[in-house]
């Protein structure tokens, strides 16, 4: 079975829910790198982890160039404060319109206990899992690309 690579990239967007002004800043943007599916007979996961840890089998996927899992900073937050984020569920399209997709599954937040300090700053990192198709397509060269929304409620 011929396989070959593609790029994936998912933009995280953050979003506050509270009426002082708050800043949150894109450390870094979730990017999956670049990675070669070998097997799609049936659904298959990926993982970059919070701490930017890859978990995947190595009869799936094979890693060209390894990419990075999402940091974010708030600062103007409520001094002290916790708070919790919610990642929106969302596909990873073939040059945006399909036909070939990945999903994007089971958002890891970290720290576990999330709470701005006295100067309402805090940083946080996401890590997800993307889960190919399933359906014994061949995944070409083309990329992968999406958007999640990352909400911040305090």
């Amino acid at each position: 079975m011929k396989s070959l690579f593609f790029t994936i990239f998912a933009l995280f967007f953050a979003f506050a829910s509270i009426a002082k002004a708050q800043t949150i800043t894109i450390l870094e943007e979730f990017d999956y790198g670049s990675i070669m599916v070998l097997n799609n007979s049936s659904p298959r996961n990926f993982t970059i982890s919070p701490t930017g840890n890859l978990n995947y089998n190595a009869s799936h996927f094979a890693v060209i160039s390894a990419g990075n899992r999402a940091r974010f900073r708030i600062t103007g937050g409520p001094p002290n404060s916790a708070f919790s984020v919610t990642v929106s569920a969302t596909q990873l399209l073939q040059n945006g319109v399909g036909p070939q997709y990945m999903d994007i599954i089971n958002p890891v937040v970290r720290p576990t206990t999330l709470a701005t300090n006295g100067s309402g700053v805090d940083v946080f990192r996401i890590g997800t899992t993307i889960r190919t198709s399933g359906d014994g397509a061949q995944y070409t060269g083309d990329p992968l690309t999406g958007s999640v929304m990352v909400t911040v409620n305090f």
